[in-house]
């Protein structure tokens, strides 16, 4: 079963619901998110998010709990914009649960009418429960990618990170490319050269 709702509810505020619930012969799941956006004026915007996700597999003990919020701002003019947020993560582990408190700026530069550069700049603080242990951990991320619009069509992009934690540091290169067969509708191919893994910072990156 699957509700949603998007609510404009004048020109400054904007909020969104959704909720999905599957039963199975071998797992139950539960996802409910829920965002909010109010436009302060023509550049910035403040942003609220959070998601929820449950999973169960009875008979036996095996609950998986999955929540995200984030708070933060947005900032936009013709050729710049900006995103600030501050989230709260809880996701299972391997016997237990891990919390990460997590802070990240995103920064983008167009450079003409075909060149785009960004960067990403993340820190996290991680609290992990397993097997009755606690242990704590920390990273930064620093991050650059530039894109290139070919044709209306046609994209390319660079992307590159440095991870570093309690005495380790990766680097991740990739590359990836794009087309375009209807607007907001694309088909990405990427390939990575090295990997940054974190199971936080950079999740949601190709050059993970």
């Amino acid at each position: 079963m699957t509700s949603a709702v998007q609510l404009n509810l004048s020109d400054q505020w904007r909020a969104n619901g959704r909720l999905e619930v599957s039963r199975g012969e071998t797992e139950d799941t539960l996802l409910a998110s829920s965002g909010v956006a109010y436009k302060v004026d023509q550049r910035w915007t403040l942003l609220a998010r959070q998601a929820f996700f449950r999973s169960e597999r009875p008979p036996e003990p095996g609950l998986q709990i999955h929540s995200r919020v984030q708070l933060g701002s947005a900032w936009r003019t013709e050729d710049r914009d900006a995103l600030f947020l501050a989230e709260s993560v809880r996701e299972p582990v391997e016997g237990g649960s891990r919390d990460s408190d997590v802070i990240s700026i995103q920064v983008g530069q167009e450079a003409g009418d075909q060149l785009r550069f960004s960067t990403r700049l993340a820190a996290r603080q991680s609290r992990e429960n397993t097997l009755g242990l606690s242990r704590r951990s920390r990273a930064a991320l620093v991050g650059a990618r530039a894109s290139w619009q070919l044709d209306p069509k046609w994209n390319v992009a660079l992307q590159t990170m440095v991870l570093s934690g309690a005495n380790t540091r990766s680097l991740g290169l990739g590359i990836e490319a794009g087309y375009r067969f209807a607007d907001n509708l694309w088909l990405v191919v990427g390939y990575n050269f090295m990997e940054a893994r974190d199971p936080v910072l950079a999740a949601d990156d190709y050059s993970r």
